[in-house]
């Protein structure tokens, strides 16, 4: 169950520029920069407890076979070691049509 969400960022430049950088040109190490900013936010905000999991949303097969990565699950895994909460990876993406 969904209890919290929060944003780190407004979805505006630059923000617009490093997370299209990070999905489309495979900045991953923006990724580093981009989960201390998700996990500040957590630790900051007392009214908002530590997550018991971060979970990555998954992306298509065809997706990961243009990128070779998950930009969901490489940020969510940042941001698990730096919480210190385990990530699951427990959604499934239905398969894609032909």
């Amino acid at each position: 169950m969904l209890v919290r969400a929060h944003s780190v960022a407004l979805f505006q430049t630059p923000a617009t520029e490093i997370v299209h950088g990070l999905k489309y040109q495979a900045w991953t190490q923006v990724s580093r920069w981009m989960a201390q900013r998700m996990a500040a936010a957590v630790v900051a905000d007392p009214e908002w407890p530590r997550p018991g999991v971060i979970v990555p949303v998954p992306t298509t097969p065809r997706r990961l076979r243009e990128r070779g990565f998950n930009p969901a699950e490489l940020l969510a895994g940042r941001v698990s070691r730096a919480l210190g909460s385990p990530m699951v990876k427990a959604l499934d993406r239905p398969l894609e049509s032909p």
